[in-house]
């Protein structure tokens, strides 16, 4: 953007180019995050030509260099658990830059990498502390605090990463709040209150500092929360149901020009559920990272406004899972069909021998 500008220019080369560019290494990546967690190379093949087929809608932002971050994260760590404690330093180290990285692209990671931590700890005991506590806590908080200091620096408080949570869960949860991002900002109501399009809202940001304002925001948020308990219950169960099956009207369809996309997400993401108890079978291991990908990513995106794009980190999971049992049912035909071949010429060679 400093080399093109922020107009029209900036928008496509500097993000757009560099979202296809990501797009496209993470796509011809798939065979190797694939082999790696346990469900071989032809699965990775496949679920790369699903995805092609499917056109997944690019939106340039920054979840798809989240995305193959988390990918490349996953791929480590899966190698990192089969090394023996006195060959795992290196992987550790490595594996405790990603974290850092990771933790400064997308913050909402926090809860897997906290899980990979914990179950580190369950594993190794006093031995974790004594040889990973440096690479894979001590690393990932120090590539982080330059940020941390950069924000204590320009806001005067303490902000680890960037935070404007209290913003998006006060928009998400009002009296005219919907499911969907796209519903609230095509409604008119004066609770739908962003400084990026009320002058009001952006002089109180002006005045009060973005943090004092996030956090204002958060406590009307969690006021409302408690005065309407049903209500944000209800929400938060349509914001989980369309976070899985991507819908920003509340009804399942496919939209105008994307009906093959809708339809091989939502198939893929059905078919993960299999996916995933095939992968447990094979590799439990694997499984339980996918599984906390899949679990722990998506918690913070069931309380706030539905938009599609949340979901661009863990797709790729979703569709390595999704083609495993596509994969696992083609092997099994053709070493049946292998076997029956073979067993008719056998039969055949020993008719021609009588």
């Amino acid at each position: 953007m400093k080399t093109f500008g922020g107009g029209n220019a900036g928008d496509v080369y500097a993000i757009r180019w560099g979202a296809v560019l990501i797009i496209a290494l993470t796509t011809a990546l798939f065979p190797v995050f694939s082999r790696r967690l346990g469900m071989g190379e032809l699965n990775g093949i496949i679920g790369a030509c699903i995805w092609i087929l499917a056109k997944p809608m690019m939106v340039p932002w920054y979840e798809y260099y989240g995305a193959i971050l988390l990918a490349v994260t996953c791929y480590v760590y899966r190698g990192y658990l089969e090394q023996p404690a006195q060959k795992a330093g290196r992987p550790a180290w490595i594996l405790g830059c990603l974290m850092g990285f990771l933790m400064l692209t997308i913050p909402t990671v926090a809860p897997i990498l906290a899980a990979g931590l914990a179950w580190e700890i369950w594993r190794r005991k006093i031995a974790f502390f004594r040889e990973s506590l440096l690479p894979l806590v001590l690393l990932p908080a120090l590539i982080v605090t330059p940020w941390t200091v950069r924000n204590y620096l320009v806001f005067h408080t303490f902000v680890p990463v960037r935070d404007g949570f209290g913003l998006e869960l006060s928009q998400s949860n009002n009296d005219c709040a919907q499911f969907s991002a796209v519903l609230i900002w095509s409604s008119v109501c004066p609770e739908n209150r962003h400084p990026n399009v009320d002058l009001n809202e952006a002089r109180r940001v002006l005045e009060l500092g973005e943090p004092k304002y996030f956090e204002l925001r958060r406590q009307e948020a969690l006021h409302w929360i408690g005065d309407h308990p049903a209500r944000f219950l209800k929400l938060t169960a349509m914001r989980f149901f369309f976070f899985w099956m991507p819908s920003e009207s509340g009804t399942i369809h496919v939209g105008h020009g994307r009906h093959l996309e809708r339809v091989v997400i939502y198939l893929m993401t059905l078919l993960s559920g299999a996916g995933l108890l095939t992968l447990y079978q094979k590799d439990a291991r694997s499984a339980a990272i996918c599984m906390s990908c899949l679990t722990l990513y998506p918690l913070v995106y069931y309380i706030v406004a539905f938009d599609a794009r949340y979901r661009d980190p863990i797709m790729w999971v979703t569709f390595l899972l999704g083609a495993l049992p596509i994969t696992t049912y083609m092997m099994r035909w053709f070493w049946h069909a292998l076997y029956t071949t073979n067993a008719v010429r056998l039969r055949e060679h020993r008719h021609d021998n009588a």
